[in-house]
């Protein structure tokens, strides 16, 4: 009886394994790809000009194959979630009170603006996070959808693509700037853009 017992568990740790190993190396896989995602985001966030942080050094030639090897959600995972989710982060902007993410970060200022001091105080941190977002403009042509399907139209996703590139290019400018003001009004921009993209092509 015992033997059969012991069988039986064996067996059952043997189908266990077999099923966990595929999805260990799924993880395994997500995780290189979001690894490679970062690099290649912070490779175009960080190749600025030493003499003025807000021009970039051939972002386009870095973004170009992006979407062969890496889904958009790759992109978005290091640009915008959370530090803890596997995002880039904000820097020391968390001792404003801000969660660790760009995304929560744009939606706090687009709700609420930030003050003269908190931008003065924390500009270098603003300044890279315009890089970043700028950088991220640079993927998302690249999945763009091919053809309209229902709701989804070509037309719609540049709209919005091009509303969040002029959104991250304003963000930035006001960072360096040290406008907290106009990083208010470029965070709502960018905000509005997202929400509005998301609401048709979220399931993408």
């Amino acid at each position: 009886m015992r033997t059969n017992s012991l069988r039986l568990l064996l067996g059952c740790v043997a189908v266990v394994a077999c099923v966990s190993l595929p999805a260990l190396r799924a993880d395994d896989d997500e995780q290189k790809a979001i690894a490679s995602a970062r690099e290649i985001i912070l490779k175009m966030a960080d190749g600025t000009n030493p003499d003025d942080p807000t021009k970039f050094l051939n972002p386009q030639r870095l973004a170009e194959g992006f979407e062969t090897k890496h889904e958009l959600y790759h992109a978005e995972t290091v640009a915008f979630r959370l530090k803890t989710k596997g995002g880039l982060g904000i820097g020391r902007l968390t001792g404003a009170g801000h969660r660790d993410g760009i995304e929560m970060l744009i939606r706090d200022y687009a709700l609420r603006p930030p003050t003269n001091d908190e931008v003065v105080k924390y500009n270098d941190d603003l300044v890279r996070i315009g890089r970043v977002s700028l950088a991220m403009t640079e993927v998302l042509p690249h999945f763009a959808p091919k053809k309209d399907v229902r709701k989804k139209t070509v037309a719609d996703w540049r709209k919005h693509t091009d509303e969040m590139k002029q959104g991250s290019r304003d963000f930035l400018d006001a960072a360096a700037a040290k406008d907290h003001q106009k990083v208010a009004a470029a965070s709502k921009r960018m905000w509005n853009a997202c929400v509005e993209c998301h609401a048709i092509h979220r399931d993408d």
